[in-house]
């Protein structure tokens, strides 16, 4: 469980950060990028549900509630990348701008945002999780939220090296957040076995 949210967290800020820079037309690239946001996302997803699955008693359904709104994000991450990968990029079979890829990428991060925030505030409602993973999974969503709904892909035009730092400014922390939730996992397990 601990593994996938950290490898699953990686994934998704080299996926994301690199997606929103890196220009459809390098589609072997581009498409690679995908492949790994649906590998990350699936295992980040898998990664959810062990979690959720062990301890609901200690989210109540306010929690459960909010880890299955990222639980949605998740997936619909996985099924836009897995499409963009393969449908367009291997297999050629849709344009660039086709609804099956587009839309579930473009609703993913509002969704994830959105869970995030409501699981960062069942945390703080429950007291589960020390105050700065609380107070770095609300302020990570608003500003994944926020970044995404500015900026988007619109930096795939851009060829200033900014760029990256712009992308990073804006998915880092979202993916940072829930990497530390992972190591905060690990560290409670290994507590537990001292």
């Amino acid at each position: 469980m601990v593994g996938c949210f950290l490898l699953g967290s990686v994934g998704f800020v080299v996926s994301q950060t690199g997606v929103m820079v890196n220009h459809p037309q390098t589609r072997s690239i581009h498409s690679l990028l995908h492949l790994i946001g649906s590998g990350g996302g699936s295992l980040w997803l898998l990664g959810l549900v062990i979690y959720a699955l062990a301890n609901a008693a200690e989210l109540r359904l306010f929690g459960l509630l909010a880890l299955g709104l990222v639980g949605l994000g998740l997936l619909a991450f996985i099924v836009g990348n897995f499409n963009y990968a393969f449908i367009h990029g291997l297999l050629n079979l849709v344009t660039i701008n086709d609804p099956i890829h587009q839309v579930p990428l473009n609703v993913a991060p509002l969704v994830l945002s959105a869970g995030t925030l409501l699981f960062g505030l069942s945390a703080a409602r429950n007291k589960n999780f020390a105050f700065y993973l609380v107070l770095f999974f609300l302020l990570s969503s608003i500003i994944y939220a926020y970044g995404w709904l500015e900026v988007g892909d619109s930096m795939q035009r851009q060829r200033n090296l900014s760029r990256y730092l712009k992308a990073l400014l804006i998915v880092l922390p979202f993916g940072l957040a829930w990497f530390t939730f992972g190591v905060e996992l690990l560290r409670r397990r290994l507590d537990r076995s001292v």
